[in-house]
């Protein structure tokens, strides 16, 4: 006989399903799932199943539909010939309202790596920095013309951005926070609000009146570099820097809150600020960066020159 249990007659894409043999007096047990080159009709053009091993098979339906699930038990004569044959069957419902995303990446223009946008419950979140360092020069970085690469979490899952069909040749204009859809194969959709924040960075960095310059990572894009060379003689252990960014709702140094004129610093070593950026409306939506701020005297400087 090929009795048999089945975990589930109506699942998902992906989801697994546990065939468990029943029956009796069966040397070996086959279970042919019904899907696409698994087809105990078809199986004289090429179709398999899979053994059962101690009476188990489990299997996953990557695509969606309504599947005829075929056990086939054996058992052979001395000779080792095939000389008795059950068959059981069962009807298997497979549905895909998967509608999640997957991944949201910035695609390698002028970049040297791809850029990850962070996916929520209903939003994603892409942090840009304004500018990336390329053969040596820092090159500006056009939120309004970005090519994006989208996967969803279903191979079957259609994707269109503010309606229209996705494409990953297409740049699109992230200031306009743009909509991500993603239809299921069965139809239900999911959107995704698309926001858009700059790494945040200091627009001006001064140490006594002396400007300092920035330049940008060309790997780490939530990373800056700040340079000031400041008189010989400069005492750089207590120095109070003035500084702003439109960006920054904060800055701090250690966690410790950093004031615009107000704060001393040793700048006898690196110092790292950490600047941090977010959405009004969306406090969920929120990025930091990293400047490191390397401060120098011309003394010092000079004699590491010679």
């Amino acid at each position: 006989t090929a009795d048999f249990t089945v975990s589930a007659t109506d699942v998902g894409i992906n989801q697994t399903v546990t065939f468990a043999f029943t029956g009796s007096n069966a040397v070996q047990a086959v279970v042919f799932p019904g899907d696409a080159g698994h087809d105990w009709d078809l199986v004289n053009q090429g179709s398999t199943g899979l053994v059962m091993s101690k009476g188990v098979a489990t299997y996953a339906y990557p695509t969606a539909g309504v599947y005829t699930a075929t056990i086939v038990a054996t058992n052979y004569d001395k000779e080792g010939r095939e000389s008795k044959m059950a068959v059981a069957k069962v009807t298997i419902t497979v549905t895909d309202d998967n509608n999640q995303l997957r991944s949201v990446i910035l695609q390698k223009d002028l970049y040297n790596k791809e850029m990850a946008a962070e996916i929520g419950d209903d939003y994603v979140l892409v942090a840009m920095p304004y500018k990336v360092r390329v053969n040596n020069r820092d090159v500006a970085v056009k939120a309004n013309a970005q090519r994006l690469g989208i996967t969803a979490m279903s191979p079957n899952a259609t994707i269109d951005i503010s309606g229209e069909p996705y494409s990953d040749k297409t740049k699109y204009d992230l200031t306009v926070s743009p909509t991500i859809g993603v239809t299921a194969a069965s139809g239900l959709v999911k959107t995704y609000q698309v926001y858009t924040l700059s790494y945040p960075v200091f627009e001006t960095f001064s140490i006594d009146g002396v400007a300092g310059t920035t330049t940008y990572s060309a790997y780490s894009y939530d990373k800056t570099f700040v340079s000031v060379t400041l008189p010989s003689g400069t005492d750089l252990t207590r120095l109070k820097p003035v500084f702003s960014s439109a960006d920054a709702l904060s800055v701090s140094i250690d966690g410790q809150p950093q004031t615009s004129g107000m704060s001393e610093v040793d700048f006898s070593q690196t110092v790292t600020y950490t600047l941090t950026n977010q959405l009004a409306d969306h406090p969920e939506c929120r990025c930091a960066s990293q400047v490191e701020v390397r401060s120098r005297s011309e003394e010092r400087f000079s004699r590491n020159a010679e």
